[in-house]
This record gives C-alpha cells, sequence and structure tokens, in this order.
C-alpha cells in the first residue's frame, strides 16, 4: 500500500503554483513521494520536495488525506502547503521541468485529481499570508 506526501508551495501572493513535470511520463504533478520507513510525513514532504524541486521548505499547513487510486500505487497521500525558506530550482533525475504555474491557467497535462488538492489548498490557506 502506499503511503505518501504531496507539497503545495504558493508564490506571489498565492497567485502561482510550483508544479513539476515527471520524467517517466509528460505529466504536471506535485512535488511528493512515497514515505519511508519510521519517516513522518512532514518530514515526507519536506524530503520530495527538496529532492526534486532543490527547495528547502517549511510545512505551513495541512490540507487533507486523499486516496490514491491509480495502479500501482494505491493507497493514501497527504498534502502540505509549504513555505520556501531556501535553495533554487533544480530538478532530479526523475523530473524534467519545474515551473511556477499561475493558479489561473494551470497546464492541460496536470494530472486531473490534483485540481481538487490545489483548491482546498486554496481555501486552507485563504486567511494566511504566503510568500
Amino acid at each position: 500500500m502506499f503511503i505518501g506526501a504531496q507539497s503545495l508551495i504558493f508564490s506571489d501572493n498565492k497567485k502561482r503554483l510550483l508544479l513539476i513535470k515527471r520524467s517517466d511520463f509528460p505529466v504536471w504533478t506535485l512535488p511528493g513521494g512515497r514515505k519511508e520507513r519510521r519517516e513522518s510525513l512532514k518530514k515526507t514532504a519536506i524530503r520530495e520536495t527538496l529532492e526534486e524541486t532543490g527547495l528547502r521548505v517549511k510545512i505551513i499547513k495541512f490540507v487533507g488525506k486523499y486516496k490514491v487510486w491509480y495502479l500501482p500505487l494505491a493507497g493514501v497521500t497527504s498534502v502540505f502547503v509549504c513555505r520556501r525558506i531556501s535553495g533554487s530550482l533544480k530538478r532530479n533525475r526523475e523530473v524534467s521541468q519545474l515551473k511556477f504555474w499561475p493558479i489561473k491557467c494551470l497546464p492541460i497535462n496536470l494530472l486531473p485529481y490534483l485540481r481538487k488538492r490545489i483548491r482546498d489548498g486554496l481555501e486552507v490557506v485563504q486567511h494566511k499570508k504566503i510568500s
């Protein structure tokens, strides 16, 4: 069973969102991945974000838990709003592109179930200042 975490990293007063484009298939998604043994979900989000984007982040808010239903990754992922604290964008071998996308103009090939996670994240932080 898959257990993982993903990060929502907003910029420009929540007008843009960092997405990664995977190397193994051409879709845009959120930074994140599988939880390692004895690792908290928060630490998973922080580690995966650093590995995939080169950014060090701080968890700001828990957004929710979401079912992962696509095979072979059936399970659950937790989503967190994060704030960039250091680093510069740098992809790893799993990532072909990194980009801050305008919230009102997300890519067509964004994994469809992520739109709800993004909307939920925006709702969670609507009264918080995220830079």
